[in-house]
């Protein structure tokens, strides 16, 4: 699980990481599953701790 950019206006969001090609992460948010999935840059997203994926 990571944390996404939604929008520059609208802040972070939990993601979860469909597929890794390279450096490029296929993504969906986890608490809208029906938005469409989304990819991007390993260097544009934040890990969540593994404590903190559980909720």
């Amino acid at each position: 699980m990571v944390v996404a950019p939604f929008s520059p206006d609208d802040g972070w969001w939990s993601s979860i990481v469909t597929a890794r090609e390279g450096d490029l992460l296929t993504l969906r948010y986890r608490d809208y599953p029906k938005k469409p999935i989304f990819v991007r840059h390993i260097s544009t997203v934040a890990r969540v701790h593994p404590a903190s994926a559980k909720s």
